[in-house]
């Protein structure tokens, strides 16, 4: 959990001990343990989502006043203190680096298409796609998160015989499904087609037959400034709305051509 790391890397320094609950996603868990943790007499609260969808803050009563603030699942109230990761922007400096290497034919290999992630990363991918003149050469698959729709999406793509030699794919799991179908059918990664993925977890990204380029999402980094706007929230100076943090290009094999 490098986000619950960060944060004891900041908190830490600064005195503070972490006490660490799980609601398993489970609503009425969270509430039962954030007033256990009140009644601890906890000085704050950082609540950590698995997803980047906007979740409802937690109800005035349960939290006594204590301050919270919200990573990775920001809070619907933009009162709140929130910080997340700039998927737009991952999205944009998606295309930007196809762009960069010469790749004008660019196709988007997504998961669900209701999550603000896909979404996200779909919008800034289109921006960049539009600032530089360019449409999409194939219309963008949406599926599940899994290397399996990976490789299905894309031998739907190339039996549909569209002109593809850039793909952005939303996770690593579908960009390793992707390059093993491009490799199964002969096509050469990254000289005929270059995929990029998202997430940069290490097994998937870097253990494959084509290590893949991807983003890191910067969990670590993203836990320590947010214990700091926790910190500075108990001294009496909260840092209302959201917090956007860049992720970071991991450049690796599957994008980058010695051609």
């Amino acid at each position: 959990m490098p986000a619950l790391a960060g944060a004891e890397d900041t908190l830490g320094v600064a005195n503070h001990a972490v006490l660490l609950t799980n609601s398993r996603g489970d609503p009425q868990i969270e509430r039962d343990h954030i007033d256990q943790m009140a009644a601890r007499g906890v000085d704050g609260l950082l609540i950590l989502g698995g997803e980047t969808d906007a979740r409802p803050p937690i109800k005035p009563n349960t939290a006594l006043g204590i301050p919270i603030v919200y990573v990775y699942a920001p809070s619907t109230n933009p009162n709140d203190s929130s910080i997340t990761v700039d998927n737009v922007q991952a999205g944009q400096a998606a295309i930007n680096h196809l762009l960069g290497q010469g790749r004008t034919h660019i196709a988007i290999l997504a998961g669900p298409e209701y999550y603000a992630a896909t979404k996200d990363r779909v919008n800034g991918a289109e921006q960049a796609m539009a600032a530089a003149g360019l449409r999409f050469s194939a219309p963008t698959r949406y599926g599940n998160w899994h290397e399996s729709w990976g490789r299905v999406a894309t031998n739907l793509l190339i039996e549909s015989g569209e002109q593809v030699d850039g793909l952005y794919c939303l996770n690593d799991m579908l960009a390793r499904g992707a390059i093993e179908s491009f490799l199964e059918h002969g096509i050469r990664v990254p000289e005929d087609v270059a995929v990029i993925g998202h997430d940069n977890w290490s097994v998937t990204a870097t253990e494959c037959r084509i290590p893949i380029t991807t983003f890191d999402n910067n969990m670590r980094e993203m836990g320590r400034k947010a214990a700091r706007m926790l910190l500075s929230a108990i001294k009496g100076h909260p840092q209302r709305g959201m917090t956007l943090m860049d992720c970071s290009l991991i450049i690796r094999e599957s994008s980058v051509s010695k051609r």
